[in-house]
């Protein structure tokens, strides 16, 4: 089969890394693969991953040569901003790595002056249905319209699929993510004296560093000083904002490691006694950090939500969903009092993340799907039909849709 699979594809993208090891055990079972890169500007000067694949830009591929065409979308549009331009031409098979799209939106419309319009009527639409998952109701309608615009939708973690499915015309299936493990492997080293806690990846809000320092101050009178390790890129205003309330709070500073090589990031990890992966909101899909994490076999916090809640509950902490302090501080208190058990904890969750997170399961669990061109075939017959439905000026004659749309379902249904 030959796969056309359109990704970021530079030494810094978790999309981009994520792909290599799928399009190589694609590669590696006899598919033809073509990785396609998407991002724009600056980004593309990068340096790419290594590969033997064919990599190939956005404008020099065709689109209908491929048995299976693959976008994957993410919410950052320096990395994902030429997927626009392939999705004019085809309606793809869709991995959606995060489900909140705005930022990306945002990014066509004041980086490249592109507005990305939406599905007509959607969102009233949507305001009188109750899809009941973590999308944010004003995020719905452009997650929408992206999914609508794909012939089947990958996902990775139960949470956004209400949506995707209401609107994908396509099969949906959830896939847990598979990342590589960055690191090399060593012998366990001894942790140095001291209590660490570490964050790592982009270092923003939504990773709650503020919720850490919080229970790390009610740990303070028992644990006496526990240091906070940052691992990764943060904004000026986010560096300000930790260090006055670790101050406010009697403790000292974080430590702020910046952007740090995968070695540096694997021995800031390996000599942490615990890790927290917390988020709030949830935003994404499924989570590098979380698998980078457990692949490192450290005692790991997470919030009982979306993806992360799919890790076993006697593999990982789990708090709650939310800015409460205290059920982190009971976390950090159980692994501190006994760091063997803690340990032995997660040498287990390595042990099962090998494998629930492996490139081989992924592609286990998407070739099915890449097989199938039913859906492809009836979204290009939809596509080559357009003009009859819409005016001179290329606004939809609404009747007309209603009546298409009724012709389409007729004809998806004779399919099964």
């Amino acid at each position: 089969m030959r796969i056309g699979w359109a990704t970021p594809f530079n030494i810094r993208s978790a999309v981009g890394k994520f792909s290599q090891i799928v399009c190589e055990e694609l590669h590696a079972r006899g598919h033809e693969v073509e990785v396609i890169r998407i991002e724009s500007g600056a980004e593309l000067d990068i340096d790419s991953i290594e590969t033997e694949l064919q990599v190939v830009g956005a404008a020099e591929c065709d689109v209908a040569a491929y048995d299976a065409f693959v976008v994957n979308f993410g919410n950052h549009a320096p990395y994902h901003a030429q997927l626009v331009t392939l999705l004019a031409k085809r309606s793809p098979i869709g991995i959606f790595h995060d489900m909140e799209m705005r930022d990306f939106q945002w990014g066509l419309q004041h980086r490249h002056q592109l507005h990305l319009p939406l599905l007509v009527g959607i969102e009233p639409e949507l305001a009188a249905k109750d899809l009941g998952d973590l999308v944010d109701p004003d995020a719905r309608a452009l997650l929408a319209t992206l999914a609508a615009l794909t012939c089947g939708a990958i996902l990775h973690g139960p949470h956004y699929r209400a949506t995707i499915s209401a609107y994908c015309p396509g099969p949906v299936e959830v896939i847990p993510l598979c990342f590589p493990d960055m690191g090399t492997k060593r012998d366990t080293k001894p942790l140095k004296p001291g209590l660490r806690v570490t964050i790592f990846g982009v270092i923003s809000d939504y990773k709650q560093p503020g919720r850490v320092i919080e229970a790390l101050a009610l740990l303070r009178p028992r644990f006496g000083h526990v240091e906070l390790h940052l691992a990764g890129t943060a904004e000026d205003r986010v560096r300000e904002v930790l260090v006055a309330q670790t101050k406010r709070l009697g403790l000292k500073p974080p430590l702020f490691h910046g952007y740090v090589s995968e070695e540096s990031l694997q021995n800031i990890i390996e000599g942490s006694h615990a890790v927290c992966c917390l988020r709030y909101p949830v935003t994404e899909g499924g989570s590098a950090s979380l698998v980078t994490a457990l692949f490192r076999a450290r005692p790991l916090i997470v919030s009982d939500i979306a993806s992360y809640s799919m890790v076993p509950d006697e593999l990982a902490y789990k708090v709650s969903y939310g800015d409460d302090p205290a059920d982190l501080a009971d976390a950090l208190s159980d692994i501190f009092a006994d760091q063997t058990a803690a340990d032995a904890r997660a040498a287990m969750a390595r042990e099962w993340a090998s494998d629930r997170f492996s490139a081989p399961a992924y592609v286990d669990a998407i070739e099915p799907m890449l097989g199938s061109n039913v859906r492809h075939a009836l979204t290009k017959v939809a596509r080559q039909l357009v003009p009859a439905v819409t005016t001179p000026g290329q606004e939809p004659i609404i009747t007309a849709v209603n009546a298409f749309a009724e012709v389409l379902d007729w004809m998806e249904a004779s399919q099964k």
